[in-house]
């Protein structure tokens, strides 16, 4: 009697972690570290940046090739800025380690206190999981016009 309830108790474990081990993750994972992304961009956070990217992260950007690397040096070249960034219309799409979203994204700046200037962009960013974690590996970015 005792090896039937063990093996029943068994059996609901392995089916348990089966169904837990198929479960499809939300599309908000990759918002989220798309967000990560724009809140390092905002607050000169480059260790946030570096943590939501792949080692080999490119971004275009109006005609120009960015890495990591280049984008953090010269957001550190930047004046004092403040940043808020809205986001509307996501298109997501996720597959097993990969994804990718397309949206609209309006960044409004002011710099040193006085210059104020608005932008807006259509982007798209693709996204892969590094180590089981959610890392954006490539951006495009156009300004909308």
């Amino acid at each position: 009697m005792r090896s039937k309830i063990f093996l029943i108790i068994m059996l609901l474990g392995i089916i348990s972690s089966c169904q837990q081990k198929n479960q499809t993750e939300s599309p908000e994972v990759l918002k989220k570290v798309l967000f990560n992304f724009y809140d390092g961009v905002k607050n000169k956070d480059f260790d946030m940046i570096i943590d939501v990217t792949t080692p080999d992260f490119i971004a275009f950007i109006d005609g120009k090739i960015w890495s990591t690397d280049s984008m953090i040096n010269t957001l550190k070249s930047y004046p004092p800025y403040i940043a808020e960034y809205s986001f509307d219309d996501f298109k997501i799409n996720m597959a097993d380690s990969i994804g990718n979203i397309n949206y609209f994204i309006r960044g409004d700046f002011v710099f040193n206190d006085t210059l104020n200037l608005r932008f807006d962009w259509l982007e798209s960013a693709t996204f892969t999981k590094v180590e089981n974690q959610w890392k954006m590996n490539f951006m495009h970015t156009t300004t909308k016009k």
